[in-house]
């Protein structure tokens, strides 16, 4: 088990999502746990600015050195995509 600390960045015009601490054994927890965190922070703005559905449909991407990650957006019926809501990630332990 790793803890991370998590520092997201803008949505809109501010930061709405609070800097996270998170235990996880793997990756795939990681992200559950972001996602979680970072969703009801997320749909207020992602209302405001639209397109509230992006907070339902989407996931967290970490990238491969688990220093970083984003939430991404497809459409498969449109072939459209949205990357949203960059995330530093720092493993503290």
């Amino acid at each position: 088990m790793t803890t991370y600390r998590v520092q997201f960045g803008k949505l809109g015009d501010d930061f709405p999502v609070p800097t996270l601490t998170a235990t996880a054994a793997n990756r795939d927890d990681l992200c559950r746990q972001i996602q979680n965190h970072a969703r009801p922070h997320m749909l207020p703005v992602l209302t405001e600015l639209g397109r509230p559905e992006l907070a339902d449909q989407s996931f967290f991407h970490l990238t491969p050195d688990l220093t970083g990650g984003q939430f991404l957006a497809l459409s498969l019926a449109h072939g459209t995509g949205a990357r949203f809501l960059p995330a530093r990630i720092e493993a503290l332990a």
